[in-house]
């Protein structure tokens, strides 16, 4: 499950990175298709905005100043799609771990559950929230670790 540390003013702390290989790897796959829609769809909107401005320039007089304003222009259009794509990039990286904290969350405390029974220890339980749906693995798991737990008793 999470991890929760403390930190220093006193307040407990997730950790949402749990299976980072796991995580990231989703996160990597999430970012880049997602990029890549963003990027096709609206690289080619300013493209051919580009392409208008362009073709259209050459039809006023050279004085006029509404070369560098045409210039100006798709600057700005540029560096606003560029910002756009990469705060786009930054929350669908956010959500994804978010996401995936929630279903490797309880992967991770069940394989932990698991390496315990396997290390002889018996008395670990393991309790996830009441929306996962692992939860009945979990509670047979804890089943299985009292089972365990009452035989080692009785051999001793």
């Amino acid at each position: 499950m999470t991890e929760i540390r403390t930190s220093a003013d006193g307040r407990k702390v997730k950790n949402f990175v749990i299976a980072p290989n796991k995580q990231f790897r989703l996160a990597f796959v999430m970012v880049s298709a997602g990029l890549f829609i963003f990027l096709a769809f609206f690289g080619f909107e300013l493209w051919m905005m580009s392409s208008i401005v362009q073709s259209l320039s050459p039809l006023a007089p050279p004085d006029s100043g509404l070369h560098e304003a045409l210039a100006n222009s798709l600057w700005w259009s540029w560096a606003a799609f560029y910002l756009v794509a990469f705060i786009f990039g930054v929350a669908v990286l956010v959500g994804t771990l978010v996401v995936s904290h929630r279903y490797f969350g309880p992967v991770v405390a069940l394989r932990r559950h698991i390496s315990a029974i396997l290390n002889g220890e018996y008395d670990h339980r393991t309790h996830l929230r009441k929306s996962d749906e692992l939860k009945e693995l979990a509670a047979d798991l804890n089943q299985l670790s009292e089972h365990f737990e009452t035989r080692a008793k009785s051999n001793s």
